[in-house]
C-alpha cells in the first residue's frame, strides 16, 4: 500500500512528507493495542508522531509555516 501510494501522491504531499521516518507495521501494531489496553483515545505510535503532534499544539503556526515553506518550494519547481 504505501508504495502505491508513492507513485499516486503530489510532489507537495512527498516533500512535507520527506522528513517522517517509517514507523514498521509490527510496531504500530503493538503500539495501538497497547494504547487501547490502557484506554488511551490518542495512541501516537513512534517518537517521531509523538514529537509533531506536541510541536504542532505548541508551537501550531511555526509548523504549518515549515510545511507550507516546504510546499512552496515545490510549487516553484514546478
Amino acid at each position: 500500500m504505501l508504495e502505491r501510494s508513492r507513485k499516486i501522491r503530489p510532489e507537495e504531499t512527498a516533500a512535507v512528507s520527506s522528513s517522517a521516518s517509517l514507523i514498521k507495521p509490527i510496531d504500530v501494531a503493538r503500539e495501538v493495542v497497547a494504547g487501547m489496553g490502557r484506554g488511551q483515545f490518542l495512541i501516537l505510535p513512534g517518537s517521531g508522531t509523538k514529537y509533531t503532534y506536541f510541536m504542532k499544539r505548541l508551537f501550531p503556526g511555526l509548523v504549518q509555516s515549515v510545511m507550507d515553506n516546504q510546499i512552496k518550494k515545490v510549487a516553484q519547481r514546478a
